[in-house]
């Protein structure tokens, strides 16, 4: 659980990050993951991409999603292997839509919680996707508590010139990684291409704070060692930011 401090925070605000689920069935780990969110109680849930890696694999993720708590404003975005697994686009947006859960390719959202306005940015896959960013600047009305959303980490390294003429986001948050998966001793021997240096926690961006999630699924070998899953945990509160 990370608790970070903001001036623009008028209450405070829980975010719960669920990154690279690749759901194949509703196991026990997917039951166990619902049932944590249920204890945490955020007040916004954001699901940073692969939430699927087979294009089969809908009817899961809507079962996955009909049995998360309805309390808490959900995002999501995509990553590679929603692209990389040919998922009709359309279907995943509609059926985010069916469990009230705003799908965001290069968009950004408001929401409101009580007395707190929050904008989401969420971006296109930079390994597999067309990215943009869409927030250039807060508008009259626009609250500056600005969280931003990239399934590959590589993105942020990428940056500079003009693509660095924006709004600052008060977190960026992204997965892909695994934090290796598999590590042997604490050391990364391997990473996704786009993932950049980053295997896993914060960061200092050249855009923002960066939080890379090690996610909760596995991709291409159904095992993890040394690189344990996690639901990553963001508290905001109105004070000195501690990380």
């Amino acid at each position: 659980m990370h608790k970070i401090g903001h001036p623009s925070v008028v209450s405070p605000l829980r975010v719960v990050q669920l990154s690279d689920l690749h759901l194949q069935t509703f196991d026990k780990l997917s039951a166990k993951i619902v049932e944590e969110v249920e204890r945490l109680k955020p007040d916004l849930v954001v699901i940073t991409g692969d939430a699927i890696d087979n294009h089969g694999a809908l009817p899961v993720l809507d079962q996955f999603l009909a049995a998360l708590p309805k309390g808490a404003h959900t995002m999501a975005i995509v990553g590679n292997w929603e692209y990389w697994a040919a998922v009709d686009m359309q279907a995943l947006r509609a059926l985010y839509n069916k469990h009230n859960v705003k799908l965001l390719v290069n968009e950004a959202y408001e929401v409101r919680m009580g007395a707190q306005a929050v904008i989401i940015e969420g971006l296109d896959d930079f390994t597999a996707g067309k990215p943009k960013s869409v927030v250039k600047e807060y508008g009259a009305n626009k609250a500056p508590l600005h969280l931003l959303l990239q399934h590959s980490p590589g993105w942020f390294e990428q940056l500079k010139g003009d693509a660095l003429e924006r709004e600052r986001p008060a977190l960026c948050l992204a997965g892909h990684t695994h934090a290796g998966q598999v590590t042997l001793f604490g050391l990364v021997l391997w990473t996704p291409r786009g993932s950049g240096s980053y295997t896993g926690g914060f960061y200092q961006s050249k855009l923002c704070p960066l939080y890379v999630s090690a996610g909760l699924g596995t991709s291409l070998l159904p095992v993890r060692f040394g690189a344990r899953p996690e639901i990553a945990v963001f508290d905001f509160l109105l004070k000195r930011q501690t990380f």
